[in-house]
């Protein structure tokens, strides 16, 4: 039983032994791990899942997007295409251009159902702002629905000599810039779009840190293509809108045409240049050129630095006055310019633009989908294979577990001499091999302390009992010495009284002294009997008001030097539990050493309060008295110990504090000084039961 307490004492007990608290086994732990990680697969995967629904659903809205801007760009282009036709035939008079005008009405009125399928498209999918897309589309057609009416009964009375002015004034009406204008704003709305929905898939994609350098090269790539679209459809509009202006100056002769043809001869230059920027960007990002582009691009440029050339010249030819060579050159050198190599080249730019669009668009939506798949795999896999390993070592992990509880329980019982002896290298082993060195150190030790015990227990029995042999001599001394040293003095007293008068001064100076050192030995004899009293007091506690006591302490010094300036400061209600006798004791002995040791102020400042302090709540009393050096504050609460013995200024025992200490001792309570020579003392104490 000796043993099995020794080791109890230095061995945590089993848990289900304590019965305080479950600690959950290691085979527990490992199967928690186990949900974990299935549960972390299971997190992983719908992400996965959720992730690949919604790029599947961001990659949707891309569709749509290009086929908004494609139809816009087509209806704009056609429109464009139609109000030159219109001017053409207003100059040149040919049954060919009335035809062609005709067919671009079926072309755009074509446009204009796609435009709004595409709406109707992204209305489907959530996409907000179609609602405004739908009715501004709606306003612009009914806008170009009246132009074109305007244009057709023109052309209708362009053999009546009264419909060419007219004709002339609707051709050049402000709806037509305002057409251009709604056309613009939807061009740019259609390139946001696209925009916007492959941002959206981008977002999409960046939830698979494996796509984030594919799925960012390709992004690029598609802003690319859309930029070489855009581009490629403002080449197309701006040459068809520059031809409009110059036959329009033909036919009218106005000069504003001509700052008209001069800005949209720049709109077609800032075009072509993106065009190439597109380009170049394209072979720095695949690090690869692309000749047939490239020569499209310089077939291009070729054919409209010519238009430029003949532009100027018929521009030259009218102002010259010569309107029918300007006419001429329109139509057998401009007109097949255009026709044959300008406007050819262009619209197979912009097919070859759309399909690197859907090429690029359609590569970024199988990679990212692929990706996804492995992506779920490897979770499947890796989960399995975690999932397998851990099994694995659970069952690894559990018998050396087992082996180590039964030994730490056959150690627990008490039998030193069980070794578990392990056959593994592992942590395990290791931990083993460890339990039985302890398990070595242990019966050591315990062997040691029970020899040490042994002798420790006959030195405690000796220092008890002389400890009792002291406290009864002491105690005896102190009683057998009171008697004759009281006689001492009442001889004395009696003596002075009855020969005051027959004594000479000398004799009555002598007898005073032997009264007074008679009386201060009487005093600490009193003090030590106390505190041998202390050290045997039965202790019975109760609740103390030591507001009250303090009160009536200071109430009784007050009364012995009436004549003292004294100002005592007591917290009410400070309340304790102790012996009354003791508690009593105390705070004299305390509020006693503050009273003596500030009897030297012309104003005695005393206060009596509580308060917290490191973590506990404790009475303090608190002086404005010579003080001391804080070094010698553990002195101060040593019996017979005095700091300040080579003055006659403060009597006593030296014993009062060593009281103090010895009651707060009993009370399982703590007491120290905090002080400073010439700035009073603040003394402290705690009872374990305040």
């Amino acid at each position: 039983m000796v043993m099995a307490k020794f080791l109890q004492s230095i061995i945590p007990a089993c848990p289900e032994r304590t019965g305080t608290r479950k600690v959950m086994s290691i085979q527990k732990k490992l199967v928690t791990i186990i949900v974990i990680v299935g549960c972390a697969a299971v997190i992983a995967t719908s992400f996965l899942l959720w992730s690949t629904y919604t790029l599947q659903h961001k990659a949707e809205f891309v569709s749509p997007a290009l086929n908004y801007l494609e139809s816009v760009a087509k209806t704009s282009t056609f429109i464009s295409n139609q109000r030159r036709v219109a001017s053409d035939y207003l100059v040149t008079d040919t049954a060919a251009a009335r035809q062609e005008f005709e067919k671009y009405s079926t072309s755009i009125d074509l446009g204009f159902q796609e435009w709004r399928r595409a709406i109707q498209e992204q209305k489907l999918l959530g996409i907000p702002g179609e609602a405004e897309d739908l009715t501004n589309q709606i306003f612009l057609e009914r806008k170009y629905d009246e132009w074109r009416k305007e244009t057709r009964a023109v052309i209708d009375r362009k053999h009546v000599a009264s419909g060419s002015k007219h004709g002339r004034d609707h051709l050049n009406l402000p709806s037509d810039d305002a057409i251009l204008a709604l056309m613009d704003s939807s061009l740019e709305d259609g390139i946001e779009e696209i925009h916007w929905a492959y941002h959206n898939l981008l977002m999409s994609m960046g939830a698979f840190p494996w796509l984030v350098m594919t799925s960012t090269q390709q992004m690029e790539s598609a802003h690319i293509a859309i930029d070489y679209y855009v581009a490629v459809i403002r080449t197309a509009d701006s040459l068809n809108k520059q031809l409009k202006e110059l036959l329009n100056y033909l036919h009218s002769g106005e000069v504003d045409h001509l700052e008209k043809i001069a800005r949209t001869g720049i709109q077609t230059e800032d075009a072509l240049a993106k065009w190439s920027e597109s380009i170049n960007r394209k072979y720095h990002l695949d690090n690869k050129d692309d000749n047939e582009g490239s020569l499209l691009l310089k077939s291009v440029i070729s054919s409209h630095v010519q238009t430029e050339s003949l532009i100027d010249l018929i521009v030259k030819r009218k102002q010259a006055g010569n309107d029918a060579e300007a006419v001429r050159l329109v139509k057998s050198h401009l007109q097949i310019l255009l026709d044959k190599q300008l406007l050819p080249a262009v619209s197979l730019a912009k097919s070859d633009s759309k399909q690197e669009i859907n090429n690029v668009s359609n590569k970024l939506i199988e990679t990212a989908k692929a990706a996804v798949w492995q992506g779920l795999a490897a979770v499947i896999f890796v989960t399995l294979l975690i999932t397998a390993l851990v099994f694995r070592l659970m069952k690894m992990l559990t018998a050396s577990i087992t082996q180590i509880q039964s030994g730490i329980e056959s150690i627990g019982t008490g039998n030193l001499d069980n070794r578990l002896n392990p056959q593994t290298s592992d942590e395990f082993g290791t931990l083993a091999a460890s339990l039985d060195a302890m398990t070595e150190r242990l019966q050591q030790s315990y062997n040691e302390n029970t020899r040490l015990n042994a002798r420790l227990e006959k030195q405690v029995t000796q220092l008890e009992t002389a400890n009792r042999e002291i406290e009864s001599f002491s105690y005896m001394v102190s009683h057998d010495l009171r008697n004759p040293v009281t006689a001492i003095g009442c001889y004395a007293e009696m003596m002075l009284k009855e020969s005051a008068r027959s004594m000479n001064a000398h004799s009555s100076q002598y007898l005073e002294k032997i009264l007074n050192t008679s009386k201060r030995l009487s005093d600490l004899i009193e003090d030590i009997m106390l505190l041998a009293r202390v050290t045997h007091m039965e202790i019975v506690t109760e609740e103390l008001d030591a507001s009250k006591i303090a009160d009536r302490i200071m109430g009784e010094l007050i009364q012995q030097a009436p004549d003292r300036k004294v100002d005592f400061l007591c917290q009410p209600d400070i309340h304790v539990r102790g012996s009354s006798q003791l508690i009593t004791i105390l705070l004299e002995n305390i509020l006693g050493n503050a009273w003596k040791y500030s009897s030297t102020m012309e104003q005695t400042v005393i206060e009596f309060g509580q308060l917290w302090k490191d973590g506990e709540q404790v009475c303090f009393v608190r002086d404005n008295g010579v003080g001391f050096s804080n070094a010698d504050a553990q002195k101060i609460f040593v019996a017979f110990e005095r700091l300040h013995s080579s003055s006659h200024e403060f009597e006593g025992t030296g014993i009062g504090l060593a009281i103090a200490k010895k009651i707060v001792n009993c009370h399982h309570g703590r007491i120290w000084a905090e002080s400073a020579v010439g700035e009073g003392a603040v003394f402290y104490f705690s009872l374990a039961e305040t």
